[in-house]
């Protein structure tokens, strides 16, 4: 070699440390939410879906808030059930109205809208007796004057 050459490779430079990558604030914070409030969120997507008439996106909202409310919120569970047959009301789905009625009212025994939105749909297939009994079952919760 050449009087003022080395013999060594030369040291790689370090490489600068880059920046962290920036995180989405909005999903940052979807993180800070309790599994209630995640599911809160869903439910207000939903009925902002309802309003648009996206009955289908609707129903996938208020399905993703069911997953997320915790056990002990079975009344906000039922909620969600209940609006989503009335979606599924307003697409002409009344065998699903009568399903997601009665997941509302296994969680909520006496939950009037969803015992009147069965009847409806019960009504619509023809299953008049179990309409009846719907119609029945409301009578004997709200009393005679509110029935009338």
């Amino acid at each position: 070699m050449s009087g003022g050459e080395s013999s060594e490779i030369p040291a790689e430079k370090p490489a600068e440390e880059s920046p962290a990558p920036k995180v989405n604030k909005v999903v940052e914070k979807e993180q800070e939410l309790t599994p209630l409030e995640q599911a809160d969120k869903r439910k207000v997507a939903g009925n902002a879906s309802f309003k648009k008439s996206d009955f289908d996106d609707a129903i996938k909202c208020y399905l993703e808030a069911i997953d997320l409310y915790p056990e002990e919120n079975p009344v906000e569970k039922s909620h969600c059930y209940q609006n989503m047959a009335a979606a599924s009301e307003k697409l002409g789905k009344f065998e699903d109205v009568v399903k997601y009625c009665s997941q509302a009212l296994h969680l909520n025994q006496k939950y009037i809208k969803a015992i009147q939105r069965r009847a409806t749909a019960y009504e619509k297939l023809k299953k008049y007796e179990a309409s009846i009994k719907d119609w029945t079952a409301v009578c004997l919760i709200e009393g005679p004057e509110k029935s009338m």
